[in-house]
């Protein structure tokens, strides 16, 4: 019987939505830290926000940038810069069949690579997060090219 490779009775599927939900949850929990810093810190994005959770204050300074909450929300966007295509080109690289253990490395390696960055980024800590998006950067560029030699070209 032919396996089906996008199915958790393949180990490589497995561990990729394994390596994929832990990716996203680090998402959420960026998300989670900007609502909570926001309501923390009583800056909010929309003057509806304000007159809701933060009462009588001055609208002006509660709309205001704050430097926290714009480090964290860039380094959400940066997230969806990096992990998004990591999770399309993996789904991809999976369909070709790969040795388990290479694509498990794979994934295990971008995945404490994004967590690092993540943290490196919010810490401030250079050349560190840096390194941390070249390591992310190069499994994407690795994925792509193992995937378009398979291609029609």
């Amino acid at each position: 019987m032919t396996e089906i490779l996008l199915s958790f009775s393949n180990p490589t599927f497995a561990a990729y939505a394994t390596y994929g939900t832990i990716l996203l949850v680090k998402m959420i929990l960026l998300l989670i830290m900007t609502s909570y810093t926001r309501i923390t810190r009583k800056v909010y994005s929309n003057e509806e926000d304000v007159l809701t959770f933060a009462g009588k204050i001055d609208i002006k300074k509660a709309l205001a940038k704050n430097n926290s909450i714009e480090r964290i929300k860039r380094c959400y966007q940066n997230d969806l810069e990096n992990i998004i295509p990591f999770l399309i080109l993996s789904c991809f690289y999976i369909l070709l069949q790969p040795s388990h253990a290479t694509a498990l490395m794979l994934f295990r390696v971008f995945t404490a690579a994004r967590v690092l960055h993540t943290i490196t980024y919010l810490l401030s800590l250079q050349p560190y997060r840096a390194l941390c998006w070249g390591v992310n950067l190069s499994i994407n560029l690795y994925l792509s090219v193992k995937i378009l030699q398979q291609g029609v070209f």
